[in-house]
């Protein structure tokens, strides 16, 4: 029984993983002709604007966040750094 239980469950996640692969589908869709849409107007209003290619885009105006997410500074990976004195990093 316990067998048979193990097996049932191994089915069970191999069907699992292979209902859940990931698509990499590629559209090519005509921006232009979904900017005219009203529903997509109407969820965006009037100030957002797109710029594609060489467009030239105005100056920023303002800057709301930094590009780093921490100021702390990130510690470097040297071999010379004392791992954790736990039961199985004792020397």
């Amino acid at each position: 029984m316990r067998v048979f239980l193990v097996g049932l469950l191994a089915l069970a996640g191999i069907v699992a993983a292979a209902a859940a692969q990931a698509r990499d589908s590629e559209y090519k869709l005509r921006i232009d002709e979904v900017l005219q849409r009203a529903d997509f107007k109407d969820k965006l209003g009037g100030d957002i604007r797109f710029y594609f290619g060489d467009a030239k885009t105005p100056a920023v105006a303002r800057r709301w966040a930094s590009s780093s997410p921490t100021k702390r500074p990130i510690p470097s990976a040297s071999p010379t750094r004392r791992r954790a004195a736990g039961p199985c990093c004792r020397r």
